[in-house]
């Protein structure tokens, strides 16, 4: 009770500063954090980093709590008195240490809570949805005393208000360019880069940039529907594309993103029915960007065969209104679904990565039977007729075969041992495949 009373003046006080700004976070949620712990965990966007590292990309202050602390040490560290001041931005910051939260020694929505209060109390224009918010959980840290040494606190992004003197009285005025939704865009484009370049980081980082070389030599491609395979070989492919998009993001053709990780874990994956397929509007970065975490947690892949057939038809159902289909694929697997092939519709333009060890012929006729390109690195295929009445495909140093019975480029003489051999059996297997969306 007393707690609720505390809040209600608070905010009443933080209204009377911001009158005109749309809270965060209401009394309710910062009285009951358990309760509404869902709904808090919703506004925030979560990334597992191994330790903090600031950015000097961006301006920001960090306000410091301390371990499994609430009140911040360095309050004077912000001026809450600057109002040339734009907040774009602001994470919290702390270990995750126990893994599981249950053994944490203080409540997890209830220490969540009080940091935000001690925050607010600070400058109440850190409670506005006009904000992106996120969490940064440190993972480096097997002890308490190793969680002690991290940083935990806030790290409050901003910029300043572009000014302009006038030439009349020689002040200097405050002026701002954005309306409310361009701040937004430009807030969640931030944003959404901090997130991939995080994830990078996560994974090794990029060491192929295969995907943005494609994407770059065709500022042609519009309205797309890009499906991608988001398993964890192909994590530095697809953080390519994801970066490129937002880099690029008012002459980026994508419209949609189609992710697929192979059934979610399912150890019973059928043709057409394997599942794990995820989608989200390109001009969504926030939902985006918190998709592909959804995507990760709920599967890894681990099979070696993967569902392109079932994402790309399905990725069609879920968005009708594209123009074209680019699909990025992991060519060191095989396609589980290959059998499923003459259910595709549209040309797809495939974009294969991994292809040091030669190109996968299951690719290459994807490309081919339903009149699209083949496109990675150093190939460039975009128009099968001539190698069709050749009766051979050259990429490199591979030499392909026309089979004229069955309408498919192969090796020439089979499958070269070790490679891609295992694909063979997607390839005879007559199937049965009824793809839906549900």
């Amino acid at each position: 009770m007393l707690r609720a009373l505390f809040l209600l003046f608070f905010f009443i006080c933080s209204a009377a500063q911001v009158f005109s700004q749309e809270q965060q976070f209401s009394i309710e949620l910062l009285s009951e954090p358990r309760r509404f712990s869902k709904e808090i965990e919703e506004i925030f966007d979560l990334n597992e980093i191994e330790v903090y590292e600031r950015d000097s990309e961006n301006t920001a202050t960090l306000l410091e709590n301390g371990y499994a602390r609430s009140i911040i040490k360095n309050a004077s560290a912000w001026n809450a008195q600057d109002t040339n001041l734009v907040i774009l931005e602001i994470n919290l910051i702390y270990s995750k240490y126990p893994v599981d939260r249950d053994l944490w020694r203080t409540d997890y929505y209830d220490l969540l809570a009080q940091r935000l209060m001690a925050l607010f109390n600070i400058d109440p224009r850190f409670n506005s949805t006009e904000i992106s918010w996120g969490i940064l959980l440190q993972t480096k840290c097997t002890s308490e005393s190793q969680a002690q040494s991290l940083f935990h606190g806030f790290e409050i992004i901003y910029e300043k208000k572009e000014l302009v003197a006038s030439t009349s009285t020689k002040t200097v005025t405050p002026v701002v360019k954005l309306t409310p939704e361009e701040r937004k865009l430009k807030t969640e484009k931030r944003t959404s880069k901090q997130g991939i370049k995080r994830f990078a980081r996560s994974i090794g980082g990029v060491n192929d940039s295969t995907v943005i070389r494609v994407f770059d030599k065709h500022p042609e491609w519009n309205n797309s529907l890009l499906v991608m395979d988001w398993t964890g070989s192909m994590y530095q492919y697809g953080t390519q594309a994801l970066d490129w998009h937002v880099q690029n993001y008012d002459s980026s053709g994508i419209k949609y993103f189609v992710f697929f990780n192979d059934g979610d874990q399912s150890t019973k994956k059928k043709y057409g029915k394997t599942g794990g397929i995820y989608g989200e509007e390109a001009n969504e970065l926030k939902s985006l960007t918190r998709l592909l975490k959804t995507v990760r947690t709920n599967g890894m892949g681990g099979d070696y065969p993967e569902n392109n057939i079932e994402a790309l038809v399905k990725g069609t159902l879920m968005y009708p209104d594209y123009t074209e289909i680019i699909m990025i694929a992991d060519n060191k697997s095989c396609v589980r679904d290959y059998c499923c092939l003459k259910n595709l519709k549209d040309p797809i333009k495939v974009l294969l990565c991994g292809t040091h060890l030669g190109i996968n012929p299951q690719y290459i006729n994807i490309a081919y039977r339903t009149g699209g390109s083949l496109h990675g690195k150093d190939v460039e295929i975009t128009d099968f007729t001539s190698a069709k009445a050749a009766g051979m495909l050259t990429i490199g140093d591979e030499i392909f075969n026309y089979n004229t019975s069955r309408d498919l480029f192969e090796y020439s003489n089979g499958y070269p041992k070790n490679l891609y051999e295992d694909c063979t059996p997607f390839e005879d297997i007559e199937c049965r495949c009824k793809i839906s969306i549900d």
